[in-house]
């Protein structure tokens, strides 16, 4: 289910009896295929401004039951929609239940990263009313400036959820995917394959920009191509293992003195999971060791908070800022 019009409301305590009754009609469907049945997610905390959906994961013993649970949730209504990107967490769609409160259905094994996540999230918020007061107001405030704008959105209250992640000694970026994360050499075919899936990122639009859906074509392609060789740019496939999932490009290069730094993720689905952090680390390396540049400067749309904390976290200092655009530079040491 994906929100469309985002609304923030005031805690609720209708929400708690929201989820047990959502987990009273799972409880009798699944049995004994399952461990428990956690209410997570902003609902769960009493005091939490929230949108008024109910976050539920499921929780198993291991994959092995998972296909049986499959079966037992299609019994009720419930179709599995695969893990959208995030391991450990399978995640279903549903009809027929206008009965209940909208809610987020997952399942997870009981050692799933994500699932940790949820609940050291929840359980946190649980015992900081100061944070509970500092969460509700910028989830209100992101709801006030982006009501149509879910991404925008995530991006506004993401910097306070990892900063509660960073001190809970977790991230929001798996393990597995960090150590397989690199920095290669873009090839002609590897742009090809790279926009073939590509979706234009509403997060890099200035005010009054609309957004229009990328579409591809090998001409466009191989254009693009052409003009970062005609510009002397180093286009940089950011790569998860064998897939190819954004792009750093090091531009404006001075030898020995500075160059520009610009990354673009291939679509949504990598977004929120420290992807881009890790490969801005890396490029940073890349341009203070290997083409022996001692200052590298980036940029972002001043509404792009979530590219803003990428380079934060990974050095940048904010030099200055205009009316659409904030200016960030990091130095060797």
């Amino acid at each position: 289910m994906i929100t469309k019009h985002i609304v923030v409301l005031p805690y609720d305590e209708q929400w708690k009896q929201d989820f047990l009754k959502i987990k009273a009609e799972l409880t009798d469907a699944l049995g004994q295929l399952i461990i428990r049945i956690e209410h997570v997610g902003s609902t769960s905390v009493p005091g939490l401004s929230a949108k008024p959906i109910i976050d539920i994961d499921v929780v198993i013993k291991d994959y092995s039951l998972f296909e049986n649970v499959v079966s037992a949730l299609g019994k009720i209504g419930y179709q599995h929609e695969g893990d959208l990107g995030i391991k450990g967490r399978e995640a279903f769609k549903y009809s027929g239940k206008e009965h209940l409160r909208k809610h987020h259905l997952y399942v997870c094994p009981e050692d799933s990263p994500e699932l940790k996540r949820h609940m050291a999230f929840r359980d946190y918020l649980r015992t900081h009313p100061d944070a509970v007061w500092e969460y509700s107001r910028i989830k209100e405030e992101g709801a006030a400036r982006y009501p149509d704008d879910i991404e925008r959105y995530i991006a506004h209250k993401s910097p306070f959820i990892e900063r509660i992640y960073a001190e809970l000694g977790l991230s929001t970026f798996h393990a597995d995917e960090r150590d397989r994360i690199k920095l290669v050499p873009m090839t002609a075919d590897m742009y090809h394959s790279f926009f073939s899936e590509y979706e234009n990122d509403p997060d890099i639009l200035l005010p009054g920009q609309e957004y229009v859906h990328y579409e591809y074509s090998e001409e466009k392609a191989a254009n693009y191509i052409q003009r970062q060789r005609d510009m002397k740019r180093i286009p940089l496939a950011i790569m998860c293992g064998d897939e190819i999932v954004g792009e750093i490009v090091i531009k404006s290069i001075e030898p020995r003195q500075c160059a520009t730094l610009s990354i673009v993720l291939k679509n949504a689905q990598y977004k929120d999971r420290g992807i881009g952090t890790q490969a801005v680390r890396l490029a940073i390396q890349y341009v203070f060791n290997e083409l022996d540049i001692p200052t590298l400067y980036a940029d972002t749309v001043r509404t792009n908070s979530r590219s803003q904390h990428v380079l934060e976290k990974a050095g940048f200092t904010l030099i200055r800022e205009d009316e659409n655009f904030k200016y960030y530079r990091i130095d060797r040491t």
